[in-house]
Parts: C-alpha cells; sequence; structure tokens
C-alpha cells in the first residue's frame, strides 16, 4: 500500500499543480503522516523484531493479545489513511488531466482560427501568432516576429498612445488596425486587445484578434459611391422625385424639381405625406395632386418602385404632370365625338335629299317611257333613248348614296358581271355627245 501511495506521490510531484496551494500542502502532510503509520508497521513485520516479540510473547502470554491488537490497529489505520490518500490523489489527478485537456483544446481552437491571435509581450515581442496569422501576413514559420514588423509608423505611435493604455486602463480595446504584410499590402481589420497581468498586478503581455475587413471595407466604399451617384440622380434630375414611407406615408426626400413643382421649401415637403398632396381617389398610376404653394390641383402619372436607404424600406416616386396631355386628350374625344356626329347627319340627309331626288326622277323616266309610245322621228327617238339611258344611271347613282351608310359599316358587297367594254364606251359616248350643244359636237 505504501508503494502505490509513493507512486501517486511522485507522478503528483512531477506534474503541474492546478488548484488550491493549501490544498496542496494539506495533501503533503497527509502523506508525511501515511508515510510514518507505514514504517511504524513495518517495524512490526521486521524479521528480528517478530523473533523478539515471540520471546516476549511467550514471556508474557498476556500481552500477546496487546500486541497484536496494537499491530492490526496500525495497520487498519494505515489502510484506511492510505485509501483515503489514493482517493485524493487520483481526484487531483483527474482534475489535472481535465484542466489540461481543455487547455489543448483551447491552443488548438486559437491555432485553427479563421481571426488572427497573436500574443505580444510589453516589449512587442510576439510570442504567439497563430496559422491565420501568418498566413495572412506572408511569415510562414519565420520566429523573431516583433510588432514593429506589421505595423506603419502611424499605426504604432496609435497602438502605444491611445491602443495599449486604453486596454491597460480598462482592460480591453477594441477598434481598426492596420497591418503591412511580407509583401507590402495593407491589411484592414477589426481588432480586440486584452491585457493581462501577473499576481502583482503588472502588465504582462497583450493577446489580440483581428478579422480582416478589406472585402467589407470595400464593400462600403462601393455603397457610398452608389448612394453618391443616386443622390446625384435624385438632386438634380429634370424629373419630379419624392421618397417616402410606403401606404401614402410620409415624405423623406424631395429633389430641387419637386419643391419647384408643388411651390414649398424643402422643410414644407417633409412636413407632408403622399396622402394629404392627393386630390380625391387615384387610380394606379394616375392621380390628382394638389400643389400647397402654388394653390392648384393638376392631373399627374407615378410610377414608384420599393428601394432600401439606410436599412428602411421606402418607396422612390417619379411624378410627370399629365394636366396637358389630359386636356388634349379631351379635346380629341370631343373632336372625334362632333365629328361622328357630323357623320350621322350627312348620311341621314343624304338619305333624305337621296328619297326626295328619285321620286321626281321616277316622273321622269315615266314619261319618256310614255313619250317613247308616240311617233316620233328618228332624231327624236335617238334623244329620248338618251334622255332614258342617264335617267337610270342617275336613278343608280341615287342608289349608291343611299348605300353610303352601308359603306360606312364595312359591310359594302361588290358584284362581279360580265361587261361589254364596247357597248359601255358606246353608252358614255352616246350620252355625252348627246348632251352637249351643236357647237360643242362640231368643235368634238
Amino acid at each position: 500500500m505504501l508503494g502505490i501511495v509513493n507512486e501517486e506521490l511522485q507522478s503528483l510531484g512531477q506534474s503541474s499543480w492546478v488548484g488550491d496551494e493549501s490544498q496542496r500542502e494539506s495533501l503533503l502532510v497527509e502523506l508525511e503522516l501515511l508515510e510514518i503509520l507505514g514504517q511504524q508497521a513495518l517495524r512490526f513485520l521486521d524479521i528480528e523484531q517478530q523473533a523478539h516479540f515471540e520471546r516476549k510473547m511467550n514471556e508474557h502470554r498476556d500481552g500477546q493479545y496487546l500486541v497484536l491488537s496494537m499491530l492490526v490497529i496500525w495497520l487498519l489505520l494505515g489502510g484506511l489513511v492510505s485509501a483515503a490518500l489514493l482517493r485524493r490523489i487520483r481526484g487531483f489527478s483527474f482534475e489535472l488531466e481535465e484542466t489540461n485537456l481543455e487547455k489543448r483544446r483551447l491552443a488548438d481552437t486559437l491555432t485553427k482560427a479563421r481571426d488572427m491571435v497573436g500574443i505580444a509581450d510589453r516589449d512587442g515581442k510576439v510570442l504567439f501568432l497563430n496559422e491565420t496569422g501568418r498566413e495572412m501576413l506572408g511569415v510562414g514559420d519565420r520566429s523573431n516576429l516583433n510588432l514593429a514588423m506589421f505595423h506603419r509608423k502611424e499605426a504604432l505611435e496609435f497602438i502605444e498612445e491611445v491602443a495599449l493604455p486604453t486596454c491597460r486602463r480598462e482592460g480591453a480595446w477594441e477598434g481598426t488596425l492596420e497591418f503591412c504584410a511580407s509583401d507590402g499590402r495593407i491589411i484592414h481589420t477589426s481588432t480586440v486587445l486584452v491585457a493581462h497581468y501577473d499576481e502583482a498586478g503588472e502588465f504582462q503581455y497583450v493577446a489580440g484578434m483581428a478579422r480582416d475587413i478589406g472585402s467589407a471595407i470595400k464593400k462600403e466604399s462601393e455603397l457610398k459611391e452608389s448612394e453618391a451617384r443616386f443622390r446625384t440622380f435624385f438632386e438634380k434630375n429634370q424629373s419630379v422625385m419624392l421618397l417616402h414611407r410606403p401606404g401614402g406615408g410620409r415624405i423623406t426626400a424631395v429633389n430641387d424639381k419637386a419643391r419647384t413643382y408643388y411651390g414649398c421649401t424643402e422643410e414644407e415637403m417633409l412636413a407632408l405625406s403622399v396622402t394629404e398632396l392627393e386630390e380625391g381617389e387615384g387610380g394606379s398610376t394616375e392621380s390628382r395632386h394638389r400643389r400647397p404653394g402654388k394653390g392648384d390641383v393638376r392631373d399627374v402619372e407615378i410610377h414608384s418602385t420599393q428601394i432600401r436607404v439606410q436599412g428602411e424600406s421606402l418607396l422612390f416616386s417619379i411624378i410627370h404632370d399629365i394636366t396637358e396631355r389630359n386636356l388634349t386628350r379631351q379635346n380629341l374625344i370631343e373632336a372625334k365625338t362632333s365629328a361622328e356626329r357630323a357623320n350621322r347627319t350627312r348620311a341621314e340627309f343624304l338619305a333624305v335629299m337621296s328619297h326626295e331626288i328619285r321620286t321626281p326622277l321616277n316622273v321622269i323616266l315615266g314619261m319618256g317611257e310614255l313619250l317613247g309610245e308616240t311617233e316620233l322621228t328618228p332624231g327624236q327617238e335617238q334623244n329620248l333613248t338618251t334622255l332614258q339611258r342617264a335617267g337610270h344611271n342617275l336613278l343608280a347613282l341615287i342608289s349608291d348614296i343611299l348605300d353610303l351608310s352601308v359603306i360606312e359599316s364595312g359591310k359594302l358587297e361588290m358584284d362581279v358581271e360580265k361587261v361589254e367594254i364596247r357597248l359601255l364606251v358606246e353608252e358614255i359616248r352616246s350620252s355625252t355627245c348627246n348632251a352637249t350643244s351643236p357647237r360643242e359636237r362640231a368643235w368634238n
């Protein structure tokens, strides 16, 4: 049992102690007590001492039980104490192994972290730099690193005059730092520094964690440029533009053209909402807007799209004045209505006039037929034939005029018939020649 205790004691002595120092001292005292008890037990079990005890027991048989009892008591006490001490030693060893395991896990985490992690002493010497930091700074496996190798003069002065004093005073510092890589690249980082002190309260070293924010800075710069372009486009555009909250909400920004159009200052416009500008109910894109500074109402066409400005969802609206366009459209509608009314009147007039003309024409044709039944000279018969042909042509023309409404409705049907060109030309010539005076016929 004593051998086992000695082995545990040697193992404990070779390990670094983690815990309360008073526990360590108490354990050592108990181990010394166990050693004394063991030595007492070994003296009772020593061979030479055993022979001496046998002689004494033979001489004093009454004392035999006393000696045996003392021996058993010493052995039991030693066993109990040693067992308790073994349990305590093994408990402390288990705690030590757990602590070392946590340390290894922490070391692996820092070494494999995606952010740069480093430790430097008060003189700026780098005591530790993880794999990410070595890769980021391009130093590989080099040793004897110093903070001056990774910072420009301005950055070092800032660290010494601002970051480290704040870190020592408040325990930590957080901000942005620039690192210089071995190839000359400037690395922008978001850095946290934490100061560490010894038991006496003196500053020993500073631990830092830095994250590369170069891509974030680039995106932020691009975003600022985009916002600047949009601001220029918004302010200098010749269209009326508003930024406002959805649902006819409060106006958050107006351009120069909007201030001029509505006749209000920027403060007056920002105090209004889109709903307050509307006159009556508007449609999906068309509405009527009041112009507070000019005291009138105008027809407007609104085109809106949703955008995000500084994390807030807003409506970007472009407004066009369509009052003149609506007036022109109204005038065109009225002109069209008037033209259609005139066409209807003309058609009605032609229908009436055609009917009235047809009545006397039928009388003329009828009288011509009656005249043809009388005795006529050859010249009179020819003239009568010409008269009847012209009358029938005129009757056909009047019938065509009555079909004008059919033509306008697009329901005109064409009749296809065979025509004798020679007879048609002769009919036209005869009708024309008979209708002219003797002087015109002689001239022809």
